[in-house]
């Protein structure tokens, strides 16, 4: 395994409003791709069921953070019901922006 950096991430679960909080902190050691150029970096949080029977998925994008070590502190609220927890997966995507191309993948994480 390649390492690609660190990613810091708070969950909490509302159980009031039966809603998932993601707070995205920060990113720490991401990979260096030009030596004197700052890249751009966007993390993209998706929540989906883990269920093959279910295809819905909803997805938040933080915004666009310079450098190798961006703090982003972008909150997101996915609105789930409790009994449903069990079987979610939170897919954490790190992509490295490009004006003039589409973004480049570098890493992702996944929590079951």
């Amino acid at each position: 395994m390649v390492h690609r950096g660190r990613v810091r991430v708070l969950l909490r679960y509302h159980h009031a409003s039966q809603c998932l909080e993601v707070t995205v902190l920060e990113a720490r050691e991401l990979p260096v791709h030009q030596l004197l150029v700052q890249s751009s970096y966007a993390l993209a949080t998706l929540v989906l069921a883990n269920d093959p029977a279910t295809t819905w998925g909803d997805t938040r994008k933080t915004r666009m953070k310079r450098g190798t070590g961006p703090v982003f502190n972008d909150t997101f609220l996915f609105f789930v019901q409790e009994q449903a927890l069990p079987s979610l997966l939170l897919h954490i995507s790190v992509c490295r922006y490009h004006r003039a191309k589409k973004d480049t993948p570098i890493g992702q994480v996944v929590f079951p």
